[in-house]
């Protein structure tokens, strides 16, 4: 079952929501905008000075449960009540801007909106810009899926949620499992998943996949190009997609494996394993060095 790292509810939602200050606006039946104050933290960014990938992602999820917090939105006391709700695959486009050196990242404001409401999932849309001045900085879509808390497995939504929100009419994330090429040169590295990396369940938050990912692509690119600069090694990411199929625990031994897609030089796909498992999935397009 596709299932990603379990997202927090309730109490954590409110402690999250209530320490990182941000406001919570609700637009109407579908959406709300916050205000991040303080934009993107110091660890947002890398040594080149550039926001990280898997940065954005936390910011989508401090929104989330900045806009879950409040039980009104899309009703979303009412599901944890019953639900888990699990990310299953999240797609994110991140423009020029958001890497521009000179373009100021705080205040952000960050509209959320439920997109696309299925069976068994829904969808919500995550847009990033600075506030008041309409400069995009990022795009985010996350599917997630229910579990029913007795049953433990996926569970069709409540009928009359999926008939209150039959509106957000929008299309599925829907992601292709990844095939490993013949042709291509395969590269490996090993890693553990640290205290730092997991959500209160001890799961591997799903942001951290991402962040595997990259990590493993800057560290063969060095081994593979001892010589190369820094700005060479940290290539900014345009798109990533990822998808999330098991989960992953504190401790756990994993392997990232990745291969430069065939068709595209800066296109890289990824697939994390334990043992022989595939954990996540993951695509990244990288901007060319010309560009960023």
């Amino acid at each position: 079952m596709s299932l990603a790292s379990r997202f927090v509810t309730g109490q954590t939602f409110s402690k999250i929501a209530h320490q990182t200050n941000f406001s919570c606006q609700i637009l109407d039946a579908f959406s709300c905008k916050l205000i991040a104050p303080g934009g993107f933290p110091y660890e947002a960014y890398n040594g080149q000075a550039c926001i990280q990938p898997w940065s954005v992602l936390k910011m989508v999820e401090y929104s989330r449960a900045a806009s879950f917090a409040n039980d009104s939105f899309i009703d979303c006391g009412k599901i944890y009540e019953k639900y888990f709700v699990f990310i299953a695959s999240t797609e994110t486009r991140m423009l020029p801007e958001l890497f521009d050196a000179s373009v100021k990242k705080s205040p952000l404001e960050i509209h959320v909106k439920l997109d696309y409401v299925g069976n068994t999932a829904f969808k919500i849309k995550t847009v990033i810009s600075l506030q008041g001045t309409g400069i995009l900085l990022s795009e985010n879509d996350t599917q997630s899926v229910c579990v029913h808390k007795e049953t433990r497995k996926s569970s069709p939504l409540p009928d009359w949620w999926k008939e209150k929100f039959s509106a957000a009419n929008g299309e599925p994330l829907k992601l292709a499992r990844l095939k490993v090429p013949e042709s291509v040169v395969l590269t490996e590295q090993r890693l553990q998943v640290q205290a730092s990396e997991v959500d209160p369940y001890m799961h591997v938050n799903w942001s951290n996949f991402v962040k595997y990912c990259h990590d493993a692509f800057i560290i063969s690119q060095l081994q593979s190009h001892p010589g190369n600069s820094a700005g060479n090694l940290f290539r900014n990411v345009k798109n990533l997609s990822a998808s999330y199929i098991k989960e992953s625990n504190l401790g756990d031994f994993i392997t990232v494996r990745f291969w430069q897609d065939t068709d595209n030089i800066d296109v890289y796909k990824f697939q994390i394993l334990k043992d022989l498992d595939v954990l996540s999935e993951c695509c990244f397009e990288y901007y060319p060095d010309t560009d960023l």
